[in-house]
């Protein structure tokens, strides 16, 4: 008998024609190993269900009818748009897909309609999400354990899953080199098991961990758990219609510019994970 998937108001429902269990929106994800090829959709505080590849392309997972199988490449889609932590009708993990942008960080108002007074953006403040991330915790940003000891010096940014994949930093910069030293010694990157997929960040990957709460004389990445003092960092990107010239972030100038490549600058290496329930590869 096919097994039956499909949404019922703020549930993902999973009907195997035995036992019908239900898991809630906002608390659920799904991970896909592709050694095993096999589907895991697990609840946060509740219990998970399997499905393999084999059973996908057998037409043994259908909708709620009974009617339509899915493909492997439906049936994707489906998770990401019904799991993840936000609030229903879900979304593909922290970061779905058209999700609002992230809070600033600053707290501090100085005149009504400021940043600091509306305080827009996602997750209930700059290190702290919604949800919970999948080591059952609302801590934006932790070690690849789930703790908060960095003993590698590697800071998950739990604001970047998308129920599959996260970003993670080196929490420490490297020397001041040259743009493409920079570029080379992130590739060349290796911490622990994490021996490969290092790179440098483009603009963006560097301003979402920027925290606009902090003074001008203090920096923009000098918080826990980056504690990073250092003054400027290279990015990947260039400035259009120039060989040249790179951009590069300020720490405590909060802001973009660029810097002929020939110059020295920090950098701070970046790497997508791939994340398994609480195993991060």
């Amino acid at each position: 008998m096919p097994i039956k998937v499909y949404t019922s108001g703020n549930y993902i429902v999973v009907d195997n024609g035995t036992t019908m269990s239900e898991y809630a929106k906002g608390y659920t994800t799904y991970t896909y190993v592709q050694s095993t090829q096999t589907f895991t959709i697990k609840e946060t505080v509740g219990g998970e269900y399997k499905i393999t590849r084999t059973q996908i392309l057998a037409g043994d997972i259908t909708d709620e009818p009974g009617t339509t199988a899915f493909t492997f490449n439906s049936f994707v889609t489906f998770l990401r748009e019904n799991t993840g932590f936000k609030t229903a009708p879900g979304g593909s993990g922290a970061a779905p897909i058209g999700a609002t942008l992230l809070k600033t960080g600053q707290i501090t108002s100085y005149r009504t309609g400021d940043d600091g007074d509306i305080e827009a953006g996602r997750a209930v403040d700059f290190t702290t999400l919604s949800e919970n991330n999948p080591f059952g915790n609302t801590k934006r940003f932790t070690d690849t354990l789930g703790g908060i000891i960095y003993a590698d010096d590697i800071v998950i940014d739990w604001s970047t899953y998308d129920g599959s994949t996260v970003l993670g930093y080196r929490r420490t910069s490297a020397a001041a080199v040259t743009w493409n030293n920079a570029i080379d010694g992130a590739l060349a990157v290796s911490i622990g098991l994490f021996t490969t997929g290092w790179r440098l960040p483009n603009v963006n990957e560097m301003q979402n961990i920027m925290n606009f709460q902090r003074s001008f004389t203090s920096g923009a990445f000098n918080y826990f758990p980056f504690n990073n003092a250092d003054t400027l960092f290279w990015t990947s990107n260039t400035l259009n219609g120039s060989s040249s010239n790179k951009f590069y972030v300020f720490n405590f100038g909060f802001g973009i510019n660029f810097q002929d490549q020939a110059n020295t600058l920090k950098y701070i290496p970046v790497r997508t994970f791939t994340v398994s329930e609480t195993t991060l590869s």
